[in-house]
């Protein structure tokens, strides 16, 4: 009994939801007649304007119907090949529609090159500008119809024809657009060798030209990249046109990677580089003689310059570091050179005011990637001005690397350990943390300690140091550097002696090993005891009562 009544409802169901549908598609399918009736409308009033006028009528037409293409758009994903007969009209208008836009854009396009060929020079500006916005709106027009054209494939309508006359506009229009850059091209080349001759009162005129006629080049190459894109999505070839891009642009873009492009370009710029090579060859080989000439004498000089500096340095009484000296040698001749080599260059033809701008840039660039490198120059800077230490100073630097400094760089400081390993550490580790130059000074003081048992005698102990101190040639004895013994410190297991002599830089470490090993054979002799670290422990002991 309960499917009974369940199939009568699901029928009625299904057959109000067909008729909400149909009741949907008719009431949008009217909608867009409407619509598209007051377009088309509008469109017949476009032939009485011109100039800014008609442009703005077009813009406000051409909204108006990409809101009707909107809903019709909407209309074909939605109901699509079911209500294909419905939907078929509309498709058509549209097609229409575009179809005369196309033939509008394209007369007015003609009528505006024929007044620019007649026109004032004053008035021509605003005709290449009006004629620049027509076939960017052509261009929209025919994006428009070849996706116009899509739909009605996918509703499957016949539209062949259309598709055919289409593929063939768009390739006469690549072909035009492609014979008017070339034009503009060839204004340009011939606009700059003029300038390369003109006098001074002239150049601002051909530079005004110049400009106007790149600016149109670069104004067509889009027009042109928009058809490109129409003729690939019909598989038609565009390799010729995608190089004539390339060479204007020089945009990298996935285009470049096809292969006909690349053989194109390839053998262009072969042809190019031949017919360069055969005009310029014997100037060129004469710049570069002159170039290697003047590069020659500037190595010449460069190094003249450099043993002047060296001897000036090394022989002066402000007593340059090593840091210094180098620095002041390396800078004297490579700034010959780089005046040496600005002056070859310019003798090549190329000019130095956009080379240097570019430098500039570059060293922008160069300095963000190389912060760490700029910021061990900039300590190796700072240790060339203070000198905390020199090459052959024995240093503690960078939290704990000892060792003798046997070379110094603007980014870097090599230094040579005690046990002989080469350490090379960044300057701005060194000059960021703290610097101890252990041969500063002529003189060190040798600070070591020794114990002796709490049994042993106290006096005879000091007598002892105080004769191995006196015995050891090397110890100084002279006034303000005298040795120094005293208790320090009455420690856990023993009663500890500071002894403390002063010596030159280079007997440190014999005084330090000298003196440890007398005091042993010394206090061995006089029966003073040397005691290790102990510990007394006392027991108790509870007896139970």
């Amino acid at each position: 009994m309960k499917s009974v009544i369940k199939m009568p409802f699901l029928l009625i169901l299904l057959l109000f939801t067909s008729l909400s549908f149909a009741s949907e598609l008719s009431d949008q399918l009217q909608d867009i007649e409407q619509d598209q009736q007051d377009v088309t409308a509008e469109q017949v009033k476009l032939e009485a304007v011109k100039g800014e006028e008609r442009l703005f009528m077009e813009d406000v037409v051409q909204r108006q119907n990409e809101d009707v293409r909107i809903i019709l758009n909407e209309v074909v994903e939605k109901f699509g090949e079911q209500h294909a007969a419905e939907i078929t009209p509309h498709i058509f208008a549209q097609i229409t529609y575009l179809r005369q836009s196309i033939k509008l854009s394209q007369e007015e396009l003609r009528t505006l090159v024929s007044e620019n060929k007649n026109a004032k020079p004053s008035e021509r500006a605003e005709l290449n500008t009006l004629q620049q916005k027509q076939l960017d709106i052509l261009d929209e027009h025919y994006v428009a119809l070849a996706e116009t054209l899509e739909w009605a494939v996918r509703l499957k309508i016949d539209v062949k024809q259309e598709v055919r006359l289409l593929k063939k506009e768009i390739r006469n229009r690549a072909e035009m657009l492609s014979n008017m850059i070339h034009f503009l091209t060839e204004r340009q080349s011939d606009l700059k060798r003029r300038l390369n001759t003109a006098a001074d009162d002239d150049k601002a005129v051909l530079t005004q030209e110049l400009q106007k006629a790149t600016d149109q080049a670069n104004a067509l190459v889009g027009n042109l990249e928009k058809t490109v894109q129409l003729m690939d999505r019909y598989k038609q070839s565009t390799s010729d046109y995608k190089q004539l891009i390339f060479s204007i642009t020089g945009d990298i873009t996935t285009d470049v990677f096809d292969l006909k492009v690349v053989t194109g370009l390839a053998g262009k710029w072969l042809e190019s580089f031949q017919d360069w090579a055969l005009a310029n060859t014997p100037t060129l080989l004469m710049r570069l003689l002159l170039f290697a000439v003047i590069m020659f004498i500037t190595r010449s000089i460069a190094r003249l310059v450099r043993k002047a500096v060296q001897r000036s340095v090394t022989h002066s009484t402000m007593k340059f570091s090593v840091l210094m000296q180098e620095f002041f040698i390396g800078l004297s001749g490579k700034v010959v050179f780089v005046l040496g080599l600005m002056v070859g260059v310019s003798q090549l033809g190329v000019e130095l005011g956009p080379l240097l701008a570019g430098f500039g840039v570059a060293g922008v660039v160069v300095g963000l990637a190389l912060q760490d490198t700029l910021s061990n120059f900039a300590s190796g800077v700072m240790i060339l001005i203070y000198r905390p230490f020199d090459v052959d100073d024995f240093v503690d630097v960078a939290g704990g690397v000892r060792g003798k400094v046997s070379h110094m760089s603007l980014v870097s400081t090599t230094i040579k350990t005690i046990d002989h390993q080469r350490l090379i550490i960044p300057n701005n580790k060194i000059w960021g943390d703290t610097i101890n130059n252990i041969s500063a000074e002529n003189y060190r003081r040798v600070d070591m300690l020794f114990g002796i048992g709490y049994g042993d005698d106290i006096r005879k102990a000091e007598k002892v140091l105080a004769e191995i101190l006196e015995a050891h040639p090397a110890v100084m004895k002279e006034e303000g550097h005298e040795y120094m013994i005293k208790v320090h410190a009455l420690g856990e297991s023993s009663v500890d002696f500071a002894v403390r002599p002063w010596v030159r830089n280079e007997d440190y470490w014999d005084v330090y090993w000298d003196v440890t090993r007398e005091v042993k054979l010394r206090f061995d002799e006089e029966n003073i005891s040397i005691p290790f670290p102990q510990r007394d422990v006392h027991i108790y002991q509870h007896e139970n009562t």
